[in-house]
């Protein structure tokens, strides 16, 4: 499956999660109150909030800078044709923290008891030092 199908199946599986969430919290949570807000109203929604981190920890990229100007900005916009700017959308961030926790936990998979970890190599000591070093006994 390419990365295009990936984005779209993603996307149509978190949308209807939120979609899900908004109705139940509509009969459960209490009302939000209805402060004026101020700045410019978000361009994109929970779930396309949501998509874009998803899809970040999938591509792996090293760094979500990267990430955002030099792949989802160039490439996706015809996706996301209400793409804030990188410094935004840290901010906006904030609004999927919740519903993406939700989602993760939900869509985690059973649990088997059985876990890999990596095991890279950790520095004890800087290098110019590692003749003094002393291994505990």
């Amino acid at each position: 499956m390419d990365v295009a199908h990936q984005l779209i199946a993603i996307f149509c599986e978190t949308d209807d999660f939120c979609k899900e969430l908004d109705n139940y919290s509509k009969h459960t949570l209490l009302p939000a109150s209805n402060h004026y807000k101020r700045g410019p109203a978000c361009s994109l929604s929970v779930s396309e909030i949501m998509t874009i981190l998803v899809m970040f920890q999938m591509i792996r990229f090293r760094d979500f800078k990267t990430f955002y100007c030099g792949f989802l900005a160039r490439y996706w916009h015809s996706y996301f044709p209400n793409l804030p700017s990188d410094n935004r959308f840290i901010e906006l961030m904030k609004r999927a923290i919740f519903p993406l926790a939700l989602f993760v936990k939900i869509k985690g998979g059973k649990r088997t008891g059985i876990y890999y970890i990596d095991s890279s190599c950790l520095p004890v000591c800087h290098l110019k030092r590692q003749r003094r070093h002393k291994e505990p006994h």
